[in-house]
């Protein structure tokens, strides 16, 4: 997370680059990073009051971690998911669309009916029987960064492998279907291309 803030500043100091049209695009994990880093605190405690990333796109973001009391830079979102998808369910990033934007975030949620994890992947859509699932879980983090889990209780007071062994244990399990499904992956691009090209007109 904070690799992508620092690279963002790195950036807007370049002088080949437009500082005020830098989005982030992620997918799965880096998906979750970009949904996260839409948070004023985070970059200025990143990277102070400079810059900041003029659009995100999160493709099946787990949406987990989320911020117990979100505020949004205000830039455009949108975040691409899977219908079908048991590692990052749509239900979970559509409800903190929701609060992200009652806390003024501008975001737009588009969900891939029957499609699974890695929707735009060119391996055909497989279970794996010993992928981490944290979907059940609620994991949230607080003004000062400490990540709690809500049904559990769980904090995050030690080491983040070992937050995340207790975490399992809670409320965890194993088994996910990741890859391509019924639909091809020209559409995903083609949304998101256009969600840059109208975020970061100038």
């Amino acid at each position: 997370t904070a690799d992508v803030l620092f690279a963002l500043e790195r950036m807007s100091k370049d002088a080949r680059i437009d500082a005020g049209r830098i989005g982030f695009l992620g997918f799965s994990r880096a998906g979750q990073i970009a949904v996260f880093i839409d948070d004023e605190r985070l970059h200025q405690a990143v990277i102070g009051g400079g810059a900041r990333y003029a659009a995100f796109a999160a493709m099946y973001s787990g949406c987990n971690p989320q911020w117990r009391n979100p505020q949004p830079t205000g830039k455009p979102m949108l975040i691409y998911l899977g219908g079908a998808d048991t590692l990052a369910p749509a239900e979970k990033c559509q409800r903190y669309a929701e609060r992200l934007r009652q806390a003024g975030g501008d975001v737009r949620t588009i969900v891939l009916p029957e499609a699974h994890h890695s929707f735009d992947s060119l391996q055909p859509a497989t279970r794996h029987d010993n992928v981490l699932v944290l979907a059940g879980c609620e994991l949230r983090v607080e003004d000062d960064g400490v990540i709690v889990e809500d049904k559990s209780g769980l904090r995050s007071q030690s080491d983040w492998a070992s937050f995340l062994k207790e975490a399992e244990a809670a409320c965890g399990c194993r088994g996910a279907t990741t890859g391509h499904g019924p639909h091809p992956r020209d559409i995903a691009v083609n949304d998101v291309v256009a969600f840059f090209k109208a975020a970061l007109r100038a």
